[in-house]
């Protein structure tokens, strides 16, 4: 041993407890049952809350879709109508949507073809407002495209909502025991 190191201990604190720990630290395992409890309650706040958790992916959704929508559209406009591009559009989109609500909002685990099919008549009709409302805004109003696929876009979240939880992934009731 080096002579005058003998009691030198870098990071140690001459008060500290004789377990060698700052008072009111916890052990390895309080500690690691805290972060436990942490994940825990935020995944519980986060995956338990279906209505939250919609918005959370539905932004996601959202941005996927305009962002998908946008590069479509402007690799595509010289060689389909705006008619196609929204199809095609809408195809790519719904399909991306369907698969991260059934995964991560409604986590059924029915039937994948049945619910897809299902995820279709709930978008039908907002498939078909957002692609005339985006046609008739870029061919008659003269706005850009991003800003009509944007304003468009809007109306579908809150009914979507609705026909996805009452139907796409709906959930059997469980029968009465007497």
């Amino acid at each position: 041993m080096t002579p005058g190191f003998s009691r030198f201990r870098p990071f140690s604190n001459p008060e500290s407890p004789p377990s060698g720990r700052p008072e009111g630290s916890k052990t390895p395992e309080e500690a690691a049952g805290a972060r436990r409890k942490i994940r825990e309650l935020a995944s519980r706040s986060l995956f338990e809350n279906q209505k939250l958790n919609y918005l959370i992916v539905g932004g996601l959704n959202t941005a996927f879709g305009y962002v998908s929508s946008f590069l479509m559209y402007y690799t595509l406009y010289r060689f389909l109508h705006i008619v196609a591009i929204g199809v095609l559009s809408t195809v790519v989109n719904i399909t991306f949507s369907f698969c991260s609500y059934k995964i991560m909002v409604f986590r059924t685990k029915g039937d994948w073809l049945k619910e897809y099919l299902r995820c279709y008549a709930v978008y039908f009709l907002g498939s078909v407002v957002s692609i005339t409302g985006v046609w008739l805004s870029v061919d008659f109003l003269k706005l850009p495209f991003w800003l009509a696929q944007g304003l468009v876009m809007g109306a579908v979240i809150i009914s979507s909502y609705v026909g996805h939880s009452r139907f796409t992934f709906k959930r059997k009731k469980a029968p009465d025991n007497p």
